[in-house]
């Protein structure tokens, strides 16, 4: 069996300061709590689904829909995971997106929100196996 490389190197590198996290960084506005924060609420962002018969389904980003930048009261950063995006996964979500130069990141997250929001209303099960076959109709 191959031998997988180590990430917690990689985790390392990417978390070391560098010039742009050099900046003097406001560490209570970024510490305080968003309204997406509280454990009251049932999601992160505010989720509103519009029917739109005939067109093509779209991702809209609100301006202000953003991942926050979570920081320690030391200004580190926390809450980060490193994932791995399949590529054909990033192209899907950046063709939903209204604005490609919106981040696909957000949209991400706010597609795994939503489709949990859909699981929990609907008490549904989504079993997620290996894809076995190529194309849409599993062939």
């Amino acid at each position: 069996m191959r031998r997988l490389p180590d990430l917690d190197t990689a985790l390392d590198v990417i978390h070391q300061p560098g010039h742009r996290s050099e900046k003097r960084v406001n560490v209570e506005r970024r510490s305080a709590p968003e309204p997406g924060d509280y454990e009251c609420r049932h999601s992160y962002f505010d989720l509103d689904v519009r029917s739109r018969k005939g067109a093509e389904p779209q991702l809209q980003l609100h301006r202000m829909a953003r991942l926050r930048d979570y920081r320690t009261a030391d200004g580190v950063r926390t809450n980060r995971s490193m994932i791995t995006v399949p590529p054909r996964l990033k192209d899907t979500i950046q063709e939903l997106l209204e604005d490609p130069d919106q981040p696909w990141t957000t949209g991400l997250i706010a597609l795994a929100e939503f489709g949990a929001q859909v699981l929990w209303s609907e008490q549904t099960v989504l079993v997620v196996t290996k894809a076995r076959h190529m194309g849409d109709a599993g062939e």
